[in-house]
């Protein structure tokens, strides 16, 4: 799943500006992804965590499998937003089930956040170079419709294989469509809101800044690819002893870590153009994001009355945090260039750090 998802992500943006589309449309095509993950996550915090996670994980995956090929026959920009919307349901629905399926089957909330996201960071440390590659090999969009062709092939055998060999996982509790309770906490408020920064960074810096960085400095999309495989190498091995981490350091503590080694890959790739520095700094995003997608939902599992209400809550910050970041980040490149973007991300991270210190005062006076 995680090479399916990652392989077309470095070269979509880039794809949707081949077809001529203004600044105006393809903040549109990135914001509308980040819209289909909102709507399934609000109105379906008591119904996806009630579902079969065997069968809601194979149709996310079926469903993804699907948008990838409507974007690769595509021949004019409107199918595309289909296909983004499509495809940011899907995921929902995916990510959720996910999330659901490994709190349910391990003993320690660390290990299983940690091994599902290493898990589906290693196919995408293969599928994210893999996808630029291939859309290198072609001239024109040749290139990245065969890139979209593959990735949906492969979402349908990866389907095929959800269905086979994942266990059964039943629930009781009947799904139900509304809208979500959530607890009224003001500690869980700015929970929540730290919950967001990781999609933010996720989506806003990793699917938005970074290929639209690399393509403003000149480098191909092989080396994009190949800077967000490290990018998520560098998550796998972080994410691989992440309960050893949040175990030793205080959650806090790790996430301010996190954030300061955020603002130094900013500040490299505003004073640095190379591949070799658009490496480095990918990398340093990559330690960052696995600890903001770790950190924030044991936080809010813990105010939680139980695991899957807080896992709910959380997703609904996921995709609200997505849809700030891509659309914002995307808009500022287009109005004043990558290091303007870049400086924002800066900015952002410097928030996230008053943040956790204001999260864990609070915390410190219940």
């Amino acid at each position: 799943m995680g090479f399916v998802m990652a392989m077309t992500a470095p070269i979509e943006i880039l794809y949707a500006h081949r077809f001529g589309a203004g600044n105006v449309a393809i903040t549109a095509f990135v914001m509308i992804s980040s819209v289909g993950l909102i709507t399934v996550d609000l109105f379906g915090t008591r119904f996806v965590p009630r579902l079969e996670p065997r069968a809601s994980i194979t149709a996310g995956m079926a469903g993804f499998a699907l948008a990838s090929l409507l974007m690769g026959v595509a021949q004019s920009f409107p199918p595309l937003l289909i296909a983004r919307a499509l495809q940011g349901t899907s995921a929902a629905l995916l990510q959720g089930a996910l999330l659901q399926a490994a709190v349910r089957t391990s003993d320690s909330r660390e290990r299983a956040l940690g091994a599902l996201n290493s898990a589906v960071l290693l196919g995408g440390a293969i599928g994210a170079p893999a996808g630029g590659i291939v859309a290198n090999l072609l001239a024109g969009t040749a290139g990245f419709r065969l890139a979209f062709g593959m990735c949906a092939a492969l979402g349908v055998l990866t389907s095929i294989g959800i269905w086979t060999c994942l266990p059964s996982l039943p629930t009781n509790e009947r799904p139900e469509l509304g809208l979500p309770r959530l607890s009224g906490s003001s500690v869980m408020g700015l929970a929540l809101v730290l919950g967001m920064l990781g999609y933010y960074l996720r989506s806003g810096v990793v699917n938005t800044a970074l290929p639209l960085v690399g393509a403003e400095h000149h480098l191909s999309t092989a080396v994009i690819g190949i800077a967000l495989g490290a990018l998520a190498g560098v998550q796998i091995v972080t994410l691989r002893f992440a309960d050893r981490l949040f175990a030793r350091f205080a959650a806090d503590d790790c996430l301010v870590v996190g954030l300061v080694v955020g603002i130094v890959a900013s500040a490299l790739l505003i004073v640095a153009h190379g591949w070799a520095a658009f490496t480095v700094a990918a990398m340093l995003f990559g330690f960052l994001v696995a600890v903001a997608m770790v950190g924030p939902p044991l936080v809010i599992m813990s105010l939680s009355p139980d695991a899957s209400t807080g896992l709910a809550s959380y997703r609904i910050a996921c995709g609200v945090g997505s849809l700030a970041g891509s659309t914002s980040i995307n808009a500022t490149v287009a109005a004043t260039g990558a290091a303007g973007a870049l400086s924002m991300i800066g900015g952002v991270l410097l928030g996230g750090i008053a943040l956790v210190g204001l999260i864990g005062r609070r915390l410190a006076e219940l």
